[in-house]
């Protein structure tokens, strides 16, 4: 919607002119950090989850803070500590 309204285009513009390619794909069995991971490896916000190639959901950014901010000091001290350790690899 973003690079539609962005680039000036009509509603009618199909999906395939404006959307990421290729599509980066998480199963409902990763981890959070797993997720997290292909996030920053593909510089993402938004990943769709597939089950049996069928959409179950899409996880965002905003969704992996939130649930860190919900964690306790001590997991957040180790969330922190994760994200250095793959920052300098």
């Amino acid at each position: 919607a973003r690079r539609v309204i962005s680039r000036g285009l009509s509603s009618n513009t199909p999906v395939s002119k404006v959307m990421s390619s290729p599509v980066i794909k998480g199963k409902p069995d990763y981890s959070l950090w797993e997720i997290a991971q292909l996030m920053k490896t593909n510089s993402i916000h938004r990943i769709p989850i597939e089950k049996d190639e069928q959409l179950v959901g899409i996880i965002t950014s905003t969704d992996l803070v939130r649930t860190f901010c919900l964690a306790s000091g001590n997991e957040i001290c180790k969330i922190t500590e994760n994200i250095l350790y793959r920052t300098t690899d």
